[in-house]
């Protein structure tokens, strides 16, 4: 291979690894909503609806004010007008 070649698939591979780690850090941030049981623990209970929407957001900052939101609520009702709220 000639020398353009070689930077251009190394470029590629630290673009793939800069995803690769930002994909990681999504799932945690959703981890952290959901599997590291936050409304699990404080609401006993999840809906597939929002296991399914909070496994569907794209933002890390989104996911983090879910956290604040789980914590802030009442009760899984107040978290979903929460949720409503910061999806919009």
């Amino acid at each position: 291979m000639n020398a353009v070649s070689n930077i251009w698939i190394e470029e590629g591979k630290k673009e793939g690894k800069k995803e690769g780690k930002k994909e990681g850090l999504l799932e945690k941030a959703r981890e952290m909503v959901i599997e590291i049981e936050a409304l699990k623990v404080k609401y006993n209970n999840v809906s597939q609806s929002i296991s399914a929407f909070v496994q569907s957001i794209k933002d890390e900052n989104i996911l983090r004010n879910l956290l604040r939101e789980v914590i802030l609520s009442n009760d899984i009702n107040e978290f979903q007008y929460r949720l409503k709220k910061i999806a919009v």
